[in-house]
């Protein structure tokens, strides 16, 4: 459905599309970035978020330069939306560091030996708050079919430029759609993630009502539609929004749940090489009682990581495809082996084309 979408828009307005390059201010030639397509289930998981790591690694409990980082650029300094109207390249950039980052403040005493937990709910955070731009551009895309011409990007280069404060609307709005995905529980630690983070992220509060975040999208929707006033044009009219004349663009934000776009919305996770997370590494879920991995830059000869049982703090490594074991690990049992056998079955073709741009990767760099 995605698709259709871009395509429908491209052939309807091809001139709402620039390809540039993504310009994200912590992508450098210092870091490396994972496409989550390099993780066989990541978009079949029934789990969400679909991310997993060693039960064991270690996380930094404090990252003094990253929380600088967040109280100068807000959720913006662990993740990025690059939208389709402006690269080919587009999707979901979370910063690895970032989710470790922000793992910490969902640390108490029930979940302290739980890093998967943490990490869990740190992603969502990020997720929610960067789904939340992808509702807005979706909600340009639909504008702009209707009104047969670009929206998106004068948009976006007209909020960069602004200085009046009451436009700066979409990023609390951002931030108070996160309070609405995730559990109640959860509120106190990242309301304080949020009040750290300058204004206007740190504004989230004022559409935490529901009547309140209603209101703030059709103003969103609205500053989309008449952004070539000029900031005192739209001043008023915003701050006298909603009106009888105005769309409910509202309801276009409205998708539930967002996992079900999980396959369609390209997701990259981006590590710092010289930073310790850069050791980190995303497991794939659970099927059948057992959790396999294909690591995208690992050595040869070609093996898979086998967690068996799934909640086995250590992994063992097999060779591919005999599941001989390797590097010290255990020979699977009868029972084990078809198991694991069952899961490559069901995802043989993703893992085999992995291990096919490995062996190409080493050949072309070594």
């Amino acid at each position: 459905m995605l698709e259709n979408i871009i395509n429908n828009l491209r052939e309807t307005v091809p001139e709402a599309f620039v390809d540039k390059e993504p310009s994200i201010p912590w992508i450098n030639e210092k870091t490396w970035v994972i496409d989550s397509r390099e993780f066989p289930y990541f978009r079949e998981s029934p789990i969400f978020p679909p991310i997993f790591v060693d039960p064991e690694v270690e996380v930094p409990e404090t990252d003094e330069y990253l929380e600088g980082e967040v109280r100068s650029n807000g959720v913006e300094a662990l993740a990025w939306y690059v939208p389709f109207h402006q690269s080919k390249r587009w999707g979901f950039y979370f910063r690895v560091r970032g989710i470790c980052y922000l793992s910490n403040f969902f640390k108490n005493q029930s979940n302290i030996k739980d890093v998967n937990q943490r990490i869990k709910k740190a992603f969502e955070v990020l997720f929610y708050h960067e789904f939340f731009h992808f509702l807005t551009e979706i909600t340009a895309a639909h504008m702009e079919m209707s009104y047969k011409k670009p929206l998106y990007n004068d948009y976006v280069q007209f909020i960069a430029k602004t200085k009046y404060e009451g436009l700066l609307i979409e990023e609390p709005l951002a931030n108070a759609y996160v309070l609405k995905r995730i559990p109640k529980r959860d509120y106190p630690q990242v309301k304080k993630f949020f009040n750290i983070q300058p204004p206007p992220y740190s504004t989230f509060w004022k559409f935490i009502p529901d009547t309140d975040f209603l209101i703030g999208k059709r103003k969103l929707g609205a500053m989309m539609r008449i952004h070539d006033l000029t900031e005192i044009s739209i001043g008023v009219i915003i701050a006298n929004l909603p009106s009888r004349d105005e769309p409910f663009w509202e309801f276009l934000f409205n998708v539930t749940p967002e996992k079900l776009f999980l396959s369609d919305l390209p997701i990259y996770f981006v590590k710092e090489k010289e930073h310790t997370t850069s050791g980190i590494e995303f497991k794939t879920p659970i099927f059948y009682g057992v959790q396999i991995a294909i690591y995208p830059c690992d050595h040869d000869p070609p093996h898979i990581h086998i967690w068996i049982p799934a909640d086995n703090r250590r992994n063992g490594r097999y060779l591919y495809p005999s599941l001989e074991p390797y590097m010290g690990a255990k020979p699977l049992s009868n029972k084990q082996r078809k198991k694991v056998q069952r899961v490559i079955a069901k995802y043989r073709n993703k893992i085999e084309e992995i291990l096919i741009r490995q062996k190409r990767e080493h050949i072309l760099f070594h």
